[in-house]
């Protein structure tokens, strides 16, 4: 059980570092539209409530 919510927690990290990595990226600096979300959550499987979470971390 340890082990795997362990490894849970890494993979989450992992997320969040590429979700920041991703969104650092210029074309992700103006206001997001749908289609941002969505291609953000289909390519990269950022769900939108992290990636508005991953931008206002920013702020």
């Amino acid at each position: 059980m340890r082990t795997t919510l362990l490894d849970e927690e890494r993979k989450f990290d992992l997320l969040l570092q590429r979700g920041r990595k991703i969104l650092s990226h210029r074309r992700f600096t103006e206001p997001l539209t749908d289609d941002d979300y969505h291609y953000l959550h289909d390519t990269h499987g950022l769900p939108r409530d992290l990636v508005v979470y991953l931008n206002t971390e920013a702020d």
